[in-house]
């Protein structure tokens, strides 16, 4: 092959490849002449900055409803993880000891046969994005990414296998399993060949142009015998849903981070708070308010629930010591006004005290 410099700053002579020597260095390249198609994806995805990770508490490390295992059915079990409206296994929190898994927390997903549930369990797990975040993805194509293990290759009883699920919804309804909703079913893993070591998944879908709500989830196709299956269970953790064709690393949020993330649906004291009373002249009558503060705006006003020293819903308790256990006077709640910042609530009758409130919740779920 011939090199030929004119003089001029031309050469000719190069076949497509480079230089000879492979190298190009600053002084080669014109400025920003190498563009975004010129570069592999995976490199192109590497070098993005910013949020990426549409999912919240994909390394399940924030669990305000409690860690032990739940049997549960349609109810939240880690913070953003909802059963997904089929027959509830056992949900709890696990520590990740392999030192090649980056993640120190999973979910495990167990069969069960105990009465809490049904005679058999598709053992579903679920999570979905808001309208408001899902809607800017309508048209473009996300990776849903995840690491997964199982307690053995083969369930005994069942025919199908497991798969994980992206499903888009033409509506606003949140609602998991919404007959008509567009499934992708891109990995599916047969009964036989369930891997027993951490293995991770990727799975690249484009959503639908009228696409409103995009959640994903991950499911047994068959029933579960729980008779024969009582301790079979499968861990799930770095559940990452990105924008691209290409699966990044996984993007770890501090604790404090994800848990505001987490508290913008869900928050609960911890476990008993006392609140300052104000006093305001309501037709002649006295009556108490306090005022409640979330930590974050929440989604929407949320469902609140609250207890007594007694444990009696919707009541205060309230005295004069420093514990609200030392003297116990019960208040029931007179008016509540909800906000996505705040709530404020009045009891009766009137009272000199600052008020105990036990185990309160705030709910704004989808």
């Amino acid at each position: 092959m011939a090199i030929t410099i004119n003089g001029s700053g031309t050469v000719t002579g190069l076949s497509v490849g480079g230089l000879p020597d492979g190298t190009v260095d600053s002084g080669t390249l014109a400025t920003d002449s190498v563009t975004a198609v010129k570069i592999p994806d995976t490199v192109e995805s590497s070098l993005k900055s910013g949020r990426k990770n549409l999912i919240i508490n994909g390394g399940f490390d924030v669990w305000q409803r409690g860690t032990a295992r739940r049997y549960v059915h349609t109810t939240y079990t880690a913070d953003r993880w909802t059963q997904g409206q089929h027959q509830g296994g056992g949900y709890e929190k696990v520590a990740v000891t392999d030192t090649a898994v980056p993640f120190k927390s999973a979910m495990r997903v167990t069969s069960s046969s105990t009465a809490e549930a049904s005679s058999g369990t598709r053992m579903a797990l679920a999570t979905m994005l808001e309208s408001v975040d899902s809607e800017r993805y309508a048209g473009k194509t996300v990776t849903l990414s995840f690491w997964v293990r199982f307690s053995a290759a083969t369930l005994t009883g069942a025919t199908g296998g497991w798969y994980s699920e992206l499903s888009e919804y033409d509506s606003v309804d949140p609602v998991l399993n919404t007959t008509g909703a567009t499934r992708t079913n891109s990995v599916n893993i047969p009964n036989g060949s369930y891997p027993t070591t951490w293995t991770k998944y990727e799975q690249t879908v484009t959503c639908g142009a009228g696409m409103k709500n995009l959640g994903a989830r991950f499911i047994f196709g068959d029933l579960v015998n729980t008779t024969s299956n009582s301790d079979f269970w499968y861990e799930i953790t770095g559940v990452q849903l990105e924008l691209g064709s290409v699966a990044t690393d996984f993007e770890h949020r501090s604790y404090g981070e994800e848990l505001a993330l987490c508290q913008r649906y869900y928050w609960r004291s911890e476990p008993v708070f006392r609140i300052p009373l104000s006093t305001n002249l309501n037709g002649g009558n006295d009556y108490n308010f306090c005022y409640i503060q979330h930590p974050v705006e929440m989604r929407v006003a949320p469902a609140i629930g609250y207890k007594d020293g007694d444990n009696n819903a919707t009541k205060f308790s309230y005295h004069s010591s420093s514990y609200w256990s030392n003297r116990i006077n019960n208040l029931s709640q007179y008016h509540a006004i909800l906000s996505s910042t705040g709530v404020r609530l009045a009891c009766n009758p009137y009272t000199g005290w600052d008020a105990f409130i036990k185990d309160f919740t705030a709910d704004a779920e989808l």
